[in-house]
């Protein structure tokens, strides 16, 4: 398909050409097709894909059809991008890596701060000694525990929904805050010194 040249938001060159590439080595790839015989297409018609034309780039997908019109002049020659697609990716990566890792800690820093306002309703239920900070400590242990063997259940097979993750969770901080209880009640025996 290379070179391409655009000037004043048209294809220069190649003109009056018809080529298709379809990467057949995926499933579900789109077909790209160049076709610089006519101006624009009518979209409503199209298969997926992607379809260049000399005015318009249009990607056509099961649910909508967007349309770019070149704006600038350009021209793409035919060369070895592989180095440039290979830091792009690489870029991409490690950015993604990094929000990710951002939204994730955010996201159990709030799961933990919500369950940890049940453990300490639960800790007035039961009068236990047990303070904010406490109740962090609790919700995470509980959630990491669920997690891991909610996780395992579902490798294995089984359907769980979020529901039986909320519930276990709570479970298990009403187990920990009763042993604790349990453990504050249970009279001291006389030590001899």
């Amino acid at each position: 398909l290379l070179p391409i040249k655009i000037e004043h938001g048209v294809i220069v060159e190649p003109v009056n050409t018809v080529k298709s590439i379809n990467p057949g080595f995926q499933k579900g790839a789109f077909p790209l097709i160049l076709d610089t015989t006519v101006d624009s297409l009518d979209a409503s018609g199209l298969k997926d894909g992607v379809y260049i034309t000399r005015k318009a780039l249009y990607v056509v997908g099961k649910r909508q059809t967007k349309v770019y019109n070149y704006e600038e002049n350009m021209t793409l020659d035919r060369d070895d991008y592989t180095d440039l697609f290979r830091k792009i990716i690489n870029w991409s990566v490690g950015i993604c890596s990094i929000c990710v890792f951002i939204f994730l800690y955010v996201l159990y820093l709030a799961l933990t701060s919500f369950y940890a306002l049940f453990a300490l309703v639960f800790a007035k239920i039961f009068k236990a000694p047990i303070d904010y900070c406490g109740g962090m400590r609790l919700s995470a242990l509980a959630y990491i525990l669920t997690s891991a063997v909610l996780n395992l259940l579902r490798f294995s097979g089984l359907e769980i929904s979020l529901w039986t993750m909320f519930f276990s969770v709570l479970i298990l901080q009403v187990l920990a805050l009763k042993s604790l209880t349990f453990v504050q009640e249970t009279p001291k025996r006389n030590q001899k010194i």
